[in-house]
Parts: C-alpha cells; sequence; structure tokens
C-alpha cells in the first residue's frame, strides 16, 4: 500500500475504500488540512494524482458525503492548476487557509490505478530528470545500477514519452522501499523497461545508494506518433506541446489534416477515423478543430483553437490509417504471392 509523506506540500487520499479516491488532503505548516472545491477542476484533479504517482483524476460529486468530512484547517481554496504542475502546491491559489469555505465543500477525487511496470522520475528538478523508480506488486520501488547501460536508458526514455537517455551525474535524494530490479540488461529495442533482461524482481545485492539516475530529452515540439494501431502506419494521434504527449480531438478533423499527420510521420498519404476507434488517451487533449489546407509539413502549422483550447473528451479522440511506405508494401505483395 502507498505510504503517504508528511513533507510540506505532500497531498494524501482520505477516507476512500482504495488507495486512487478520496478526500484530497495536504500537509502545511506542520498539519494535514482539506482542499476546497471552489473552481477545483479535472486539471487539479490531474495533478494530485500525477502527484501520488497514479495516472487520471476526475472529481467526485457529494465528496463530503462519500469519503467524509474533514476536520482542522481548509488549506487551499479556488485552486487553478494548468495540468502540467508536479505537485498541487505549484498551482495558482490566493494564499494558505485564505478561503470561505466549509467542510462539506471538501473536495474528493478518483484517480486510475497505476499499470504493472510503469516508470516515473523522482526528485529531479525537473520531469525530465530524477531517481528512476518502477511500480511493482502494488508499489513503487528503485532500480539498481549495477551493469546499467545507454541501451538502458534509451528504453526507460522511450516509455516515458521522452527521448534520448543518459545516467543523471548529479546527487539526489536517496530512494525507499524496494529494489525492485538490478543487473538490467536491454538491446534498446524494447518498448518498456520490464522487458529486459533482469534476474527477478527484488533480486538484488544493492543498496540505495546505488539508486540509478536518469536524464531525458524533451521531445521536439510539435512531434507525432501513431498509438495503438496494429502496424506503424495507424492509430491514434499524439503530439508534443509543452514537453508532454497529448492527443487531437475529431471535431473537424478531415482527410487534409490526416494526409499532414501522414507526411510528417514519412507516409505517402492516409485518411482519418474518428470516435477513439484506436482507443481513448490519457493527459491533455492538446488541439481541437483543426484545419489544415493540405500543403503543410506539420500537424503544428494548421490552424487550430489553440493549444489546451477544446470541448473534447477521449471519446473524441482522432486516429490516422496511413499508407505504408512503397518497400512495406512490395513486402507484403511478395509474401502474397504463391509459390
Amino acid at each position: 500500500m502507498k505510504r503517504q509523506g508528511s513533507e510540506e506540500g505532500s497531498v494524501r487520499l482520505v477516507g476512500g475504500p482504495t488507495d486512487y479516491q478520496g478526500r484530497v488532503e495536504v500537509f502545511h505548516n506542520g498539519s494535514w488540512g482539506t482542499v476546497c472545491d471552489d473552481e477545483f477542476d479535472r486539471y487539479d484533479a490531474q495533478v494530485v494524482c500525477r502527484q501520488l504517482g497514479h495516472s487520471g483524476g476526475k472529481l467526485t460529486k457529494f465528496a463530503a458525503s462519500e469519503y467524509g468530512q474533514g476536520v482542522g484547517p481548509t488549506w487551499m481554496d479556488s485552486v487553478s492548476c494548468e495540468g502540467e504542475e508536479g505537485r498541487l502546491v505549484d498551482c495558482d491559489f490566493p494564499g494558505w487557509e485564505i478561503e470561505d469555505c466549509s467542510h462539506f465543500e471538501d473536495v474528493g477525487i478518483k484517480c486510475n490505478p497505476v499499470e504493472e511496470g510503469k516508470l516515473r522520475l523522482s526528485g529531479g528538478v525537473t520531469l525530465l530528470q530524477g531517481r528512476l523508480e518502477i511500480f511493482h506488486d502494488e508499489r513503487w520501488g528503485t532500480v539498481c545500477d549495477d551493469g546499467w547501460t545507454q541501451a538502458n536508458s534509451l528504453v526507460v526514455c522511450k516509455q516515458l514519452g521522452y527521448s534520448g537517455g543518459s545516467v543523471l551525474e548529479q546527487p539526489i535524494s536517496r530512494g525507499t522501499g524496494p529494489i525492485w530490479m538490478d543487473d538490467v540488461l536491454c538491446w534498446g529495442v524494447e518498448d518498456r523497461l520490464s522487458n529486459c533482461n533482469f534476474p527477478g524482481w527484488n533480486i538484488e545485492d544493492c543498496t540505495h545508494s546505488e539508486d540509478i539516475l536518469i536524464s531525458c530529452d524533451p521531445l521536439e515540439e510539435g512531434t507525432i506518433r501513431l498509438v495503438n494501431g496494429q502496424n506503424d502506419h495507424q492509430g491514434r494521434v499524439e503530439v508534443v506541446h509543452d514537453g508532454r504527449w497529448g492527443t487531437v480531438c475529431d471535431d473537424g478533423f478531415d482527410q487534409n489534416d490526416a494526409q499532414v499527420v501522414c507526411r510528417q510521420l514519412g507516409y505517402s498519404g492516409g485518411s482519418a477515423v474518428g470516435e477513439a476507434v484506436f482507443g481513448r488517451g490519457k493527459g491533455p487533449i492538446w488541439m481541437d478543430q483543426v484545419t489544415c489546407s493540405g500543403d503543410e509539413h506539420r500537424l503544428a502549422e494548421c490552424e487550430f483553437s489553440g493549444w489546451r483550447e477544446e470541448d473534447c473528451s477521449h471519446w473524441e479522440d482522432v486516429g490516422v490509417v496511413c499508407n505504408p511506405e512503397e518497400d512495406e508494401m512490395n513486402e507484403v505483395e511478395s509474401n502474397n504471392t504463391p509459390l
């Protein structure tokens, strides 16, 4: 079970039936207090969930009746997050205990459980660097640096949605809890660190002074990818903005827009499919009402409402099917030629 810290700005969820939902409480000035639901929205919830190591984030209606009313101070009110912050206290709010709420208005949220093998970087000055931690058996743990290679770093950063990957050469606080992996050996082509070779979970001869520290490179603004398709030339369209992957809404997305996506990815053309045919994404919906002439080289060069200016849900994430490259088509044809 996830243990909650008691450092300034720590958050926890209280009163819920699982670790992933409950009344939001924040630690300030030596004591836990609640957060008022005034103006608290899904972006604020996502920040809380991310700070706790979970994913997702949505509000719970009638939280006080479902999770109970808090006691003590209401520390925060009128919280306003952009959604990319690493901690709730990094968001805008009027100030500690500046509020006009009662505990009937304590906010509650629900997060999504963390998937087995998920990675995160902790303790760094940016989201791109820190102590490598992996989620296994319902707990976060660290990875030992024994035998660590450049290929390992590349796999880590690829799984996290970044590029590059190298060992971070600066001190960071030591991890706690289990050391889940040791003597990891990746080839560099794996999609997940847990797909690499290692002796087994918690089989190690390390201390936390040997926790591996990783630094990734930010992805280029406007980079795109296709996710969750049956092959490389189809999938849900995702785009990088402000260092994070997000989705594109299917409102008004047409063949011209699909052509631009496919051209940016190196294909000759393609078609659009809406209504989350390739599954619903997570995180921000970066683009909506995209309008391309069809001649642009990058999707970000097309007209659209503005980054995160949208009225969509992930049920509307757009997908694209691109035409495979000529050599791929020849390979398919040769495979289908009778002997």
